[in-house]
């Protein structure tokens, strides 16, 4: 879950309304989903965390924290793919402790549960999916909304911060 194509435009709505953004609806939202900038941004950040992954666990969970905000970037600041993994980076490498503690590792942790849960009860294929999608409605989703409540939080402490400019 590499980054906020399940969660959509939905929570950026929701959670952006808190921070003065307009509310556009579920309906709206959907039909304006860049999703070709998404998906980019979810194959972009399985190679680059699969590529580092091979180099050990460490440079995985890494990889995974420094890129977690691009896909909520996307929707925020309609960034492409590249400029939307580079803010992602100059933002969390900031506060990489707190991006780990409230985003990877309860990614973590719900991946290895699930993992753990299907292997060990031995779950027909149809079961282990949705295991898979019950976890991530209840573990994915909230952590979505972390990710666009700290995206949030970030740009505004580093507003003063020179940043690369979106690309439309």
């Amino acid at each position: 879950r590499p980054s906020s194509v399940l969660g959509g435009r939905g929570p950026v709505d929701t959670v952006g309304h808190e921070f003065g953004e307009e509310n556009i609806g579920w309906q709206r939202a959907i039909r304006t989903l860049p999703y070709g900038r998404l998906i980019g941004v979810d194959l972009a950040q399985a190679l680059i965390i699969g590529s580092l992954s091979v180099l050990g666990f460490v440079p995985g969970l890494i990889a995974f924290t420094v890129t977690c905000l691009a896909g909520s970037l996307v929707m925020i600041e309609h960034r492409g793919v590249r400029s939307a993994l580079v803010r992602s980076v100059a933002l969390t490498r900031r506060r990489l402790g707190l991006t780990f503690i409230v985003v990877t590792l309860p990614v973590a942790v719900e991946h290895q549960v699930v993992h753990a849960l299907t292997a060990w009860i031995s779950m027909p294929f149809a079961a282990a999916w949705l295991v898979h999608a019950v976890a991530a409605v209840v573990f994915l989703v909230p952590v979505v909304v972390v990710e666009i409540t700290l995206a949030h939080h970030l740009r505004r402490e580093g507003a003063a911060v020179p940043q690369p400019p979106p690309r439309g």
